[in-house]
Formats: C-alpha cells, sequence, structure tokens
C-alpha cells in the first residue's frame, strides 16, 4: 500500500457504505413488505391519473354542446348517448373499432408467443441476442432516422 491509500478499500465504495449506513438509520421502513409497497405508489399515481382522465371525459360527455356559445349546457342529460345509438352510423364505426381491435389482438398474440417462446428456449446466447435485438430494433429506428436527419 502506499502512503497516498492508506486504505485497502477505494474511497467510492466507503463512502457509498456510509451513505447506505445513513439510509438505513434514518429510512422509517424496515420491512420488505413496505419498500415493495412503495414501488408500487408510482404505478398507482398513473392509473388514478388516467382514470382522473377518463372521468373527466365522462363527466363532459353528460353535457350537451350549446350552439351559440360553443360552451358546454349545465345541466346533465344523456342526449349525446342516445344519438349514438340511434345514429346506424356510429354503430358501423363501433363495430369496425371492435373488430379491428379483435383482428389487431390475435395477429399480435399470434406472432408474439412463438417468439416469445423461441426467445427463451433457445440455447445459444448469441442467437438469444440478436432475437432481443430484432425484437427492439424497430423501436429504435425513428431515433436514428432523426439523428441522421440532423447530419444532412
Amino acid at each position: 500500500m502506499s502512503d497516498r491509500h492508506p486504505h485497502p478499500v477505494p474511497l467510492a465504495w466507503r463512502l457509498l457504505d456510509r451513505i447506505e449506513e445513513l439510509v438505513a438509520a434514518l429510512w422509517p421502513f424496515r420491512s420488505g413488505l413496505a419498500v415493495g409497497r412503495a414501488f408500487l405508489l408510482p404505478a398507482v399515481l398513473l392509473v388514478g391519473l388516467l382514470l382522473a382522465g377518463l372521468g373527466i371525459m365522462l363527466e363532459h360527455s353528460m353535457h350537451e354542446l350549446s350552439l351559440a356559445t360553443y360552451r358546454l349546457k349545465p345541466e346533465y342529460s344523456a342526449a349525446n348517448y342516445l344519438t349514438f345509438l340511434e345514429r346506424p352510423v356510429y354503430i358501423h364505426v363501433l363495430m369496425r373499432t371492435l373488430l379491428a381491435a379483435v383482428i389487431v389482438t390475435l395477429v399480435t398474440i399470434t406472432l408474439a408467443f412463438p417468439y416469445a417462446y423461441v426467445l427463451v428456449r433457445t440455447r445459444s446466447r448469441s442467437a438469444r441476442k440478436f432475437l432481443l435485438v430484432a425484437l427492439f430494433l424497430p423501436f429504435f429506428i425513428g431515433q436514428v432516422v432523426r439523428a441522421y436527419g440532423w447530419l444532412i
């Protein structure tokens, strides 16, 4: 050991150990269950925000639009829903949307399940890495194209 470094453990590791001791002393939760619940908080907040948005949309849909002021009338009404149910074009659009959702779901399951099965069962690490790169590459193509666009 040299005179500059009297400790065999690097300074960064010693600092991290001290920080960990400090957090352990100050952190009120000793249970792993409490820490697990704390990790759920962001998900609960996200779901709460999404449900709040849906609630606002539902509340707005219960008001009619005043054609004179283009503002929502203050009284509640089911007229928008009755109009939706009475007009065949709206029902037709809803059915086409639901059919498209079912088709996309079935195609996705048909393609994704065998791919995931092969990805998990393959023994070769290089083949597994190739399959993962092939899986995630489309997500990055937009970034690559944007980066090349800035170069031009």
